[in-house]
């Protein structure tokens, strides 16, 4: 389970009855923060003698010291890590051996630094470049706990709880509420355990706030104040477009919304007000992921024509009878308008372009709690409206029900010896590699379709790639130009303005012994995100490629990633534009032949962007 996800999960103190969510985040605000802290923190000068008071600190989960030999397995969740040697091992636990302290001093820190690589296992939880902070999950051999660990110089200190059954929170949710309960109980101790040993290893010298293990409401309180001072100051200091948002006074941010972050009763009105904040800037890649796990109908609602179109629907059995047919808009969502729905997220979307918004909001539309039912009206194109009840289980729904759950690449050949491949994600080198295998097939086609329409970025370095086999050996083409804030204090203080860095335009090069000659249509739209731009621009700029179909996110850049109080944030730190200096973020890559697709496309199944692709490589054959 990566970082991303489980922040969306951290939304709130617990309530009520355990579920898979509410012990998810029972973790991170228990956990995470103090395992933060215990990475983070200066150790004091001889931790072997500070630690001795710390079965007293411990003593009502009635911790005491046990004798340890100097080398053995480290158990850190479900992974065992060799020890060969240490100068000393002291481990403190509880008569049970239910759970466990070790406090660890290696010969040197060349042995410490071989401990991080061991400890990846499937899990829930946070980890660092040192230290690791997990709920174990999916594991066969019987040793499932909670944990944490960090590694400091040549000093380690782990710790643990150990749950005497499998962990099932997300893939197959199938604890009952007592083992859930039991989890609850853990990380409960867990935090405890964290709290004490920090207390105890910190440099009494060390001036840093810990947080405690069970947070007051004033403590939330100032939790969450001191998370948005943060934002803001990250923001002012590193958002590469904020001199360039004329229509915005970001100084006084603090004034207009550290009120509503002060007064907010619940998780769900902070992270409210944090993403109106953050959506002021007007940037795909600048966002605030915060409160509640989400999920929506197995359907997908995106805009063609100015209208909120049904595109998709999975093909399930409850749909099927449905009465929803494609084509169909969306009218209102229990009860409420979709211009009023549209409104209400239009303030929160992060979104670089109006036709990126557009998307943005109305993917927001039927989002809710997971496994919710929400009640909504489509009209057809004849005017005839269907009210259906929906349950919010898409993320429960096998993907190959998903129509527009596309895998990462695909390949086929259509008439004409027309090659069609889709790069639906430069998130992994995958693409690259299974583009490389079919390459000998694409290299025979008369002409090349890549579709990127659904592509939502990843990598540049993927998309570079693609783009080296489809251009001569000794050829190179410029990717973008970029630049990133020049922040200098002394100037500041002499009153001079901030100046630039400017970036070289990577160049790429042609790769591997042959390459596609041929003619090639690039398929592109508003869904075409940040490294998916990245490979539009060398070949618009080139010539190499024609691109067809909408203009492009208009969002890309370098996201720097912040860490704060139930929430993440990532902020855009890289300014790109094509090499000769032309806009695209803001704007959109624009495609050389414009086709928008219809509402009677969607709902006769037709894509003319599709289509429009082939007519111009037939036509380049006459």
């Amino acid at each position: 389970m990566g970082l991303f996800f489980a922040l969306l999960l951290a939304s709130g103190v617990l309530s009520g009855q355990p579920t898979p969510q509410a012990t998810a985040e029972r973790f991170f605000d228990r956990v995470s923060p103090l395992a933060q802290s215990l990475q983070s923190v200066r150790l004091t000068a001889n931790i072997g003698e500070a630690i001795a008071d710390l079965p007293r600190s411990l003593a009502a989960d009635r911790f005491e010291f046990k004798p340890h030999e100097s080398g053995g397995d480290l158990r850190v969740g479900a992974a065992k890590i060799p020890i060969a040697q240490a100068r000393w091992w002291k481990r403190i636990e509880p008569p049970d051996a239910g759970a466990w302290i070790d406090i660890i001093e290696l010969n040197d820190e060349s042995a410490a630094t071989k401990i991080p690589p061991q400890w990846q296992q499937a899990h829930t939880g946070t980890k660092w470049s040192d230290a690791f902070a997990f709920i174990t999950v999916r594991v066969t051999n019987g040793l499932d706990s909670i944990g944490a660990i960090a590694v400091r110089g040549r000093d380690v200190i782990n710790l643990g709880v150990a749950l005497p059954f499998r962990v099932r929170l997300w893939e197959d949710p199938t604890n009952s509420v007592e083992e859930l309960a039991a989890i609850d109980a853990a990380v409960d101790r867990l935090a405890r355990m964290i709290e004490a040993t920090i207390k105890a290893v910190k440099d009494p010298a060390y001036v840093a706030w810990i947080p405690p293990a069970t947070p007051t409401e004033d403590v939330i309180r100032m939790r969450r104040v001191a998370s948005f001072a943060r934002l803001w100051s990250e923001v002012k200091y590193n958002f590469v477009f904020l001199n360039q948002r004329k229509e915005l006074d970001w100084e006084s941010m603090l004034e207009m919304y550290l009120p509503r972050i002060m007064a907010a009763q619940s998780d769900d009105e902070y992270a409210q007000a944090m993403k109106e904040a953050m959506a002021l800037l007007k940037d795909g890649h600048t966002s605030i992921q915060a409160g509640g796990a989400v999920d929506q109908p197995p359907v997908r609602i995106e805009p063609v024509e100015g209208q909120a179109v049904l595109t998709g629907i999975a093909d399930v059995p409850e749909l099927r009878s449905s009465g929803l047919r494609l084509g169909m808009e969306l009218v209102s969502v229990d009860g409420t308008a979709v211009a009023e729905l549209q409104k209400k997220y239009d303030l929160v979307a992060a979104a670089s372009t109006p036709q990126n918004r557009a998307e943005t909001v109305d993917w927001m539309l039927l989002q809710g709690t997971p496994n919710s039912c929400t009640t909504v009206v489509f009209r057809g194109t004849d005017g005839t409206t269907v009210s259906a009840t929906l349950n919010r289980n898409q993320g429960q729904t096998p993907a190959k029900a998903l129509p527009w759950r596309k895998p990462p690449f695909e390949y086929r050949e259509l008439s004409g010896n027309i090659a069609y491949v889709a790069l639906n994600t430069f998130g992994s080198d995958a693409v690259v590699k299974r583009f490389d295998e079919s390459f000998d097939r694409i290299r025979k086609a008369s002409g090349l379709i890549i579709d990127v329409r659904e592509n939502g970025g990843g990598s540049s370095e993927n998309g570079y790639g693609i783009v080296a086999r489809l251009i001569e050996k000794g050829t190179k083409l410029k990717a973008s130009t970029w630049r990133t804030r020049d922040y200098q204090p002394a100037l500041r203080a002499w009153g001079q303005p901030e100046g630039w860095h400017e970036g070289t335009p990577e160049e790429i090069e042609a790769r591997g012994e042959t390459w596609y000659a041929g003619p090639v249509v690039v398929l592109m739209g508003s869904n075409t995100f940040s490294a998916a731009e990245d490979f539009l621009v060398p070949l618009k700029m080139s010539k190499r490629a024609t691109l067809v179909g909408t203009p492009s996110a208009g969002s890309t850049g370098q996201p720097l990633s912040v860490l704060l109080y139930h929430a993440s944030a990532r902020i855009c730190t890289k300014w790109d534009r094509f090499a000769d200096g032309t806009e695209f973020v803001g704007v959109g890559v624009q495609p050389d032949v414009l086709v928008e697709r219809t509402i009677a496309d969607v709902a006769g199944g037709r894509d003319p962007i599709l289509e429009k692709a082939v007519e111009i490589l037939n036509s380049s054959k006459k």
